[in-house]
């Protein structure tokens, strides 16, 4: 029988056959000890949607599927067990709360597994500076109705601060959505590695952007890019975390990074291939924790 570890104040327990994390985070806040780990990362991950593949179980354990009237409609990520960030224009014609269910654990759309859990939604907000015009300050935070559990495959994201260096880095992303332009959304979790753009570069492909609240990924001519329907999914940077913290043995694995963090939210482009525009959340950080504090 496996044996009960207590390791830095959190407990692990054997439950069918995955570890089952019973520490809870204060959904208060963001940004838990935890925060960006992915308990079931795969070392042989390729890790290279358009010109994208389709994850494996349980890799990005952040990621949440959006559905409005049980249709899926956009991504978006965890950040703590009652808070969700997605894009605002996902939500911005509708916000009746009852319209909507927030799917986490979810990698095939059309066969659920035991650890995928469905909640509805409480609250919605959406940033107000938020334009349909440009989608400026397209971000929104949506409430849970209920306590998300974590475990190894429903885990929160870390959002960074405006000290986080995205020079020469490349991001991956996340969802459903088409992997064609105007084609149907992807029935298992696709993923994509995205080159970051400089911000000057950002400028010159998209003249009306507002580098200070978006960040541009990927890049024209590489056929690799995010789609319809991944709208307010996830940007993922990795990094070398300086906290310590141990693991199961079990799943003692080779980490690239010991931490992701959500450096964009699929915002909006031209077509599908060429790279598009993501909400840089470094910039809200204030606001979304000011919003998960007071509501």
């Amino acid at each position: 029988m496996k044996l009960i570890i207590l390791i830095l104040s959190a407990l692990f327990i054997k439950i069918d056959g995955r570890i089952g994390r019973l520490e809870e985070d204060d959904f208060t806040e963001i940004n838990w000890v935890h925060c960006g780990e992915r308990p079931l990362i795969h070392h042989d991950s390729p890790h290279k949607i358009v010109g994208g593949q389709e994850s494996l179980k349980g890799d990005w354990p952040w990621q949440i599927a959006l559905t409005y009237n049980n249709r899926l409609i956009c991504g978006g990520s965890i950040i703590n067990s009652y808070w969700v960030v997605t894009a605002a224009h996902c939500v911005y014609s509708s916000l009746d709360p009852s319209r909507y269910k927030i799917i986490s654990g979810l990698h095939d759309t059309n066969a659920h597994d035991s650890f995928t859990d469905i909640k509805s939604v409480s609250k919605i907000i959406v940033h107000p500076g938020y334009s349909n015009f440009g989608y400026r300050n397209d971000i929104a935070l949506i409430k849970l109705s209920e306590r998300l559990i974590f475990n190894d495959y429903i885990m929160p994201v870390c959002i960074p601060d405006l000290t986080f260096n995205l020079t020469n880095q490349d991001g991956i992303a996340t969802g459903w959505g088409s992997q064609y332009s105007g084609g149907p959304i992807s029935r298992y979790l696709m993923e994509v590695e995205l080159p970051i753009l400089s911000d000057t570069k950002c400028k010159e492909k998209y003249q009306s952007v507002e580098t200070t609240t978006a960040i541009c990924a990927g890049d024209n001519g590489l056929n690799i890019d995010t789609c319809q329907g991944d709208s307010g999914g996830p940007l993922v940077v990795g990094y070398e975390s300086d906290h310590e913290h141990k693991r199961d043995d079990e799943h003692d694995h080779d980490h690239d990074h010991d931490q992701f963090f959500l450096v964009g939210i699929t915002s909006w482009g031209y077509g599908c291939g060429d790279g598009g525009v993501y909400t840089r959340t470094s910039a809200y950080k204030n606001w979304i924790s000011e919003i998960v504090k007071n509501n």
